[in-house]
């Protein structure tokens, strides 16, 4: 019993001394957050502003490149509807040639 009593004291003894150690360093720690909250709150003030800025800058600029998109996307389909039209009856004949070939060479088997 002596020995249980001997440890609970050694136990108390140092979770008192760990808060009297404890007690200057959350001190400290509050000290500085203090001095340190003026400079936080006008670099948050300052940050967020500037995201807003950007925001609404990309917000515009996403929308003229939505509408330049959806004026110039047309014209470049018509555009390469004309240019490549001209090639599809290659393309035909490629792939006709293709499939023949595939249908009479022969098959590779792996052992």
């Amino acid at each position: 019993m002596l020995t249980f009593l001997s440890i609970s004291a050694l136990v108390v003894a140092a979770i008192a001394l760990g808060g009297v150690l404890l007690l200057p360093v959350l001190i400290l720690g509050a000290v500085i957050w203090l001095i340190t909250l003026p400079f936080r709150l006008v670099f948050s003030l300052i940050g967020g502003l500037l995201h807003l800025v950007f925001g609404i800058v990309g917000a515009v600029l996403g929308l003229a490149g939505t509408i330049v998109g959806l004026l110039i996307v047309p014209v470049l389909f018509v555009i390469g509807a004309v240019l490549f039209t001209p090639l599809l009856p290659i393309a035909i004949l490629f792939f006709l040639v293709w499939g023949l070939f595939r249908l009479v060479s022969p098959r590779t088997r792996v052992a």
